[in-house]
């Protein structure tokens, strides 16, 4: 099963913080979106 994304967000790491802001508001929108910080910290979680 493949997902499909309407965007795909990278940046440094240097932008976190903007990166974030950035999905924010692509969540608020309901707009599907792949951001490695955001899946990263998932990842993370379940070990």
């Amino acid at each position: 099963m493949s997902e499909v994304y309407d965007f795909f967000i990278a940046g440094r790491t240097r932008n976190k913080d903007n990166i974030l802001e950035i999905c924010k508001i692509l969540d608020r929108l309901k707009i599907s979106y792949y951001c490695f910080l955001k899946n990263e910290n998932l990842m993370q979680k379940q070990g």
